[in-house]
């Protein structure tokens, strides 16, 4: 490793540790500032020696992004352990009053227990979370077809995959059967996590807490209607979130434009009809006159295109294209690409899929762009109650810091007249 690396890399790691922040170093190599940086990650490559000094020694960069995407999970499952720890310690000092049923152990040691669980649900979530896709390192509109052709080989026939492997699956009562499984599995699993979603707030386990020391002090009726509020509540909410996402994907279904894919041998292509969230990079699609692109694509064929790019780059002209490569060219004027999204106002064109869904450069624009999270179920509506309730509770209490004010004074005056 270069000296002046190494010293620069170490500066930058004393820089941002005196500015308070904790600092994770990523490296393939012994380094100096692997010994100022709070967590050294070292990413072992073949034919050379593994950096042992680090803290974390992992044998790619997945292993490298699965530590980083576990920090996320391991705080919220921190923070739930507190709220859960708190709550069983409550109730396990309430235990202690005489009169109590129940002992206090038992209530430590229930607590412990689920966030153990909890802890290993995230755990285990955080492994089974597919690995981001990879950005591409090709500047397609820059190479020529030839070039494009061989980076990109066309993917296999999936008919005939698909005819080997699952033939069994087109008789008609195994595929209603097995399609009727699937969407119940899936009705039930979503459904749970949504209501798992919604009771996750940190105000649930307050009302568990208090639900639960009410039945303890002799009111289970009102841990019954406490619980049957957070249930119903969260029901009523993972059933409306379900429903408006059914409808959205209806909607999304519906917006989603086909694709014009060409299937089989070279000498004896054919077209098929496909929705666009199929399409694969290197397959060859065919786009006529007023059709909305389905993916990003280099073309290889141009008959008099012009297309609509004005959502992507707000151009109010159709813009026209060709197959020639436009090495160092911007967004707007690589004219040998055409983007997903896109409306080809005139001729037709043949491409090869270079991106699809989250990786086209619509998708990517979008990604971008500022999000407000928006609350719903009851985290929205217990916001909504403290806001309108926080005015009033605010007024009392100050009325009631001056009747207390005023009392104490009243106090303080007789006080005074009978020492005299």
């Amino acid at each position: 490793m270069d000296g002046s690396v190494d010293d620069a890399v170490a500066a930058a790691v004393a820089e941002l540790k005196a500015g308070g922040a904790t600092v994770a170093l990523l490296t393939t190599s012994q380094l100096k500032a692997a010994q100022r940086a709070d967590v050294t990650i070292g990413v072992q490559r073949q034919r050379h020696p593994a950096p042992w000094g680090s803290d974390v020694v992992v044998t790619d960069l997945a292993g490298a992004w699965r530590v980083l995407h576990a920090l996320p999970a391991a705080r919220a499952a921190t923070d739930n352990a507190v709220r859960l720890s708190a709550s069983a310690s409550a109730i396990g000092a309430l235990m202690l009053i005489p009169g109590v049923p129940g002992r206090s152990s038992v209530s430590v040691n229930i607590g412990m227990a689920a966030s153990l669980w909890f802890g290993f649900r995230s755990a285990a979530k955080v492994f089974r979370d597919p690995l981001p896709e990879p950005e591409t390192v090709h500047d397609w509109h820059s190479l020529p077809v030839t070039e494009v052709r061989r980076l990109l080989p066309r993917p296999a026939d999936e008919h005939r995959a698909e005819a080997a492997s699952t033939w069994w699956q087109s008789l008609p009562p195994i595929r209603l059967a097995h399609k009727a499984s699937v969407g119940s599995w899936r009705l039930v699993r979503d459904f749970a996590d949504e209501m798992r979603s919604d009771l996750s707030d940190p105000i649930t386990p307050l009302l568990a807490t208090g639900a639960l020391a009410s039945a303890l002090l002799g009111s289970p009726l009102d841990a019954v209607l406490v619980a049957g509020v957070l249930l119903v509540n969260a029901g009523l909410s993972a059933e409306q979130q379900l429903h408006a996402e059914r409808i959205l994907n209806r909607l999304l279904a519906v917006q989603d434009p086909s694709a014009r894919r060409r299937v089989g041998p070279l000498d004896e292509q054919r077209d098929e009809k496909v929705a666009a969230k199929r399409l694969r990079p290197g397959d060859i699609i065919e786009i006529h006159a007023d059709e909305v692109v389905p993916a990003d694509a280099r073309l290889l064929q141009a008959s008099d295109v012009e297309v609509d790019e004005s959502m992507l780059t707000g151009e109010s002209l159709p813009v026209a294209k060709q197959t020639e490569p436009t090495p160092g060219a911007p967004l707007a004027e690589r004219d040998c690409m055409l983007y997903a999204g896109t409306t080809v106002v005139a001729g037709t064109a043949v491409a090869v899929v270079t991106a699809v869904g989250s990786r086209s450069e619509v998708r990517r624009a979008l990604a971008m762009a500022p999000r407000k999270s928006a609350e719903i179920g009851l985290q929205r509506q217990l916001r909504r109650i403290t806001r309108r309730a926080l005015p009033f509770s605010v007024a009392g209490g100050r009325w009631s810091g001056c009747s207390v004010w005023r009392g104490a004074r009243r106090c303080a005056r007789r006080w005074e007249a009978r020492s005299r």
